[in-house]
């Protein structure tokens, strides 16, 4: 029973950045009139990169346990560490880059708003007050 205590709170951790990630992926593979074809590629390539790490990072944690008893056991440590080096290495590269992507969404074909009023540099004396 204390094992399944673990397995819960580490669920139930990883449950809220799991629940946005999902809700960023479809509400971006919806939007196809309101984003552009490439901006939603890029959204959606960064947040289902980011969503399957999390995914493995929550399989990991969850059984991180059994996978220490079991090595423990058998005497298999160095293939544990070698397992979590590899598990981390890739979490380690993956959330630049899906952070990259997503950032990249927000940044690429972006045209820059026209500014209202004069162009820079141009003067206007001020009118004078009319006395009537």
């Amino acid at each position: 029973m204390d094992m399944f205590g673990y397995r819960l709170t580490q669920l139930l951790g990883h449950l809220p950045v799991l629940l946005t990630l999902l809700g960023i992926v479809v509400l971006a593979a919806t939007a196809r009139r309101r984003l552009p074809g490439r901006v939603r590629s890029l959204l959606l390539a960064g947040a289902v990169i980011l969503l399957l790490l999390e995914l493995l990072g929550a399989a990991w944690v969850t059984a991180l346990p059994e996978l220490l008893r079991s090595r423990s056991l058998s005497g298999g440590m160095r293939q544990f560490e070698l397992m979590n080096l590899t598990v981390n290495v890739v979490r380690w590269l993956g959330y630049p880059v899906g952070l990259g992507l997503i950032a990249a969404a927000v940044f690429v074909g972006r045209t820059p708003a026209p500014v209202p009023g004069r162009p820079w540099g141009a003067w206007t004396p001020p009118q004078a007050d009319r006395a009537d």
